[in-house]
């Protein structure tokens, strides 16, 4: 997930699957969330420092993040990402790169698919 595991119940779906957040992905190299924001804030970096994280995965046959409003409000509120660098991290996974691909996109969530890397 774009943010933090507090932000979406466990059984969205209906069904178990399993998630990682931020914190969780990236316990092993803190901060979990970027420390720069807005100017300041790159993310070109933090898509690609996410993206080898989920890549890196094991036993993963499929890859994919969620990205939601309610996420992104809570994220901002509790200090974790301002949304307008949420929104500008999500703008660099729908930007036509060969590692991702929208598919699933209505109201107030998206889903984007790892493709894997260029060679």
């Amino acid at each position: 997930m774009l943010g933090t595991d507090l932000a979406e119940p466990l059984f969205v779906t209906g069904r178990l699957l399993p998630y990682i957040s931020r914190e969780t992905l990236l316990k092993s190299t803190p901060p979990a969330y970027p420390t720069t924001t807005g100017t300041a804030y790159d993310p070109k970096a933090d898509l690609a420092l996410l993206t080898d994280a989920w890549a890196s995965q094991p036993n993963a046959k499929h890859v994919y993040v969620l990205a939601t409003d309610s996420m992104r409000i809570f994220d901002e509120r509790y200090g974790q990402q301002l949304a307008s660098d949420q929104m500008r991290l999500e703008a660099q996974l729908r930007a036509k790169t060969v590692s991702w691909q929208v598919v699933y996109d209505q109201p107030g969530a998206r889903v984007y698919e790892f493709l894997g890397v260029a060679p």
